[in-house]
This record gives structure tokens, sequence and C-alpha cells, in this order.
């Protein structure tokens, strides 16, 4: 399965802050502003790529010293936070 933002949805980068910004319409379907951490920012990086959850695992691993049942842990976390504001949408071929 692989995931999408929203449209409208922006991720940016400024002054140093990783933000993902609803604009237009998604502003009526999601927070304004979410700020990233540089971990959650090399996610949303993976997912604009249409990673597959389990390639998002592996680029994990390679770039933490994690598990890949931390790994795995972590991205669905992620996702599910993601898609609960709305940000995120699964990629339907």
């Amino acid at each position: 399965m692989k995931y999408k933002l929203r449209e409208d949805v922006v991720f940016e980068t400024i002054c140093d802050q990783s933000l993902l910004v609803a604009t237009l319409t998604a502003r009526e379907q999601c927070p304004y502003i979410m700020h990233l951490n540089e971990d959650s920012a090399f996610f949303v990086r993976l997912v604009l790529k249409e990673k597959t959850i389990q390639e998002i695992t592996e680029s994990i691993i390679e770039n933490y010293e994690v598990s890949e049942e931390e790994a795995l842990e972590g991205a669905k976390a992620f996702i599910s936070e993601l898609m609960k504001n709305n940000y995120l949408l699964i990629k339907e071929d």
C-alpha cells in the first residue's frame, strides 16, 4: 500500500523548520500547520516518493539504529497520526 499527501497539503522547510501546510480546500479538512521534527520530515519525504510501508520500514532501518519491529511500529504510528489529522490518504493506483 502506498500513501500520498492530501491535495492542497504541501511539505515545506522554512528557516530550518519542516512543516505540513494545509492550503485552499485542505484547510477545511485538516489542521492548518503541522510542525515536523527531523524524523517525521524524513518519513514525509519517503511518502512523497510514493514508497510502500515495507520500503519506508527498510529506509528507516537503513538510516536509524532500530529493529525491523521498531521501524514498522513507528511507521504505522506516524501514518495513523497523519491519516487521523487528514494530511495523508491511501494512494489508489
